[in-house]
């Protein structure tokens, strides 16, 4: 098959939005739980899109499968040639990191969506991350951001996004859980 992306994206629903005109940092905790536990409550849907979309073209069916298709549509909707990723970029950016949720909570379930707002001066102060309970300064992984984030220094460095997410996956999935993963196809 010959997967074409502007099929894909036309078939493709947007990830919706939680809170979008407020800054996370301004959150409430229940407004915290809200969104992280909407990642949750979205995943198993967000992944009937995707593979919706997809009509067969790209393999979607295990936990691996859908973090390695997710960081390649990653890649194909990411413009090279602009600054600003798109809204499907960020969007699917959103859709990888439940995979990787999906992926690491089968691996250990005690890895899940957390958030903390015990220290504000840490990364991941009020923002949804992956990582077991009583997390603090370190042990979690923020995976819209390493879907995102590595993808635009992959353009600046004229890098392939998608082999490049993944390996970042890899060794932050190493050096913060202790797992060692492999994402060969």
């Amino acid at each position: 098959m010959n997967f074409q992306l502007d099929s894909f994206l036309q078939e493709y629903e947007l990830f919706p939005t939680y809170g979008e005109n407020k800054n996370l940092n301004e959150f409430t905790q229940n407004e915290l739980a809200a969104f992280t536990q909407s990642f949750i409550d979205l995943e198993s849907e967000r992944f009937s899109i995707v593979y919706s979309a997809l009509n067969g073209e790209l393999p979607f069916e295990t936990r691996k499968q859908r973090i390695v298709t997710l960081a390649e549509l990653v890649d194909r909707s990411r413009n090279t040639d602009s600054k600003d990723p798109s809204a499907e970029t960020l969007s699917l950016c959103y859709d990888f990191a439940c995979a990787v949720r999906s992926f690491l909570h089968g691996i250990d379930p005690e890895i899940e969506w957390r958030y903390q707002l015990r220290s504000p001066r840490a990364l991941s102060y009020a923002k949804p991350v992956l990582a077991r309970k009583k997390f603090s300064g370190s042990g979690f992984i923020d995976a819209r951001v390493t879907a995102y984030g590595t993808a635009n220094n992959a353009i600046k460095h004229h890098q392939n996004i998608k082999e490049k997410v993944l390996d970042t996956l890899k060794r932050q999935i190493q050096s913060q859980f202790g797992i060692d993963v492999d994402f060969d196809e």
